[in-house]
């Protein structure tokens, strides 16, 4: 893109906010968890079918 292109386009400046902020008492106290599960079953041998279920959970809380 050269300088020129350029020329033609505005930008503002976003809003300041706080994110993920705490109360500012004990200072910002923020977790995330992540899990993540899966498990698969073969009964049957060698040649049979697998069943298998996954899934993710995230959570975060702030303080």
């Amino acid at each position: 893109m050269h300088t020129l292109d350029l020329s033609s386009e505005a930008a503002e400046l976003l809003p300041q906010r706080d994110a993920l902020s705490g109360w500012g008492l004990i200072g910002d106290i923020n977790t995330v968890t992540a899990v993540n599960l899966a498990i698969a079953i073969n009964v049957g041998g060698v040649g049979s079918d697998a069943t298998a279920i996954a899934s993710q959970w995230v959570g975060a809380n702030q303080l």
